[in-house]
């Protein structure tokens, strides 16, 4: 695995923690604000599928919607780690 990637998934459970944690909070402009986030890492590193997700969690949250489920998401991360 090479280094951005290594350094990808140093930081991914902290990241995903923080996408959780305002998806707990109702906080649409924070999931909105980490969704980003975390695809610009995805982006960088051709995770298409991954940035996909977060797309969708990102625009949902801006409209309003904050009923989000994160399993397809960490799947994706848990295949790609592998």
């Amino acid at each position: 695995m090479n280094l951005l990637l290594n350094n990808f998934f140093l930081t991914l459970d902290n990241d995903l923690e923080n996408l959780e944690k305002a998806i707990e909070s109702k906080d649409q402009d924070k999931i909105a604000q980490a969704a980003h986030y975390l695809k610009g890492s995805c982006l960088n590193l051709a995770m298409n599928n991954a940035a996909e997700v977060l797309q969708d969690i990102e625009i949902r949250a801006k409209n309003g919607d904050i009923s989000m489920n994160l399993d397809r998401l960490k799947y994706i991360f848990s295949e790609i780690k592998e």
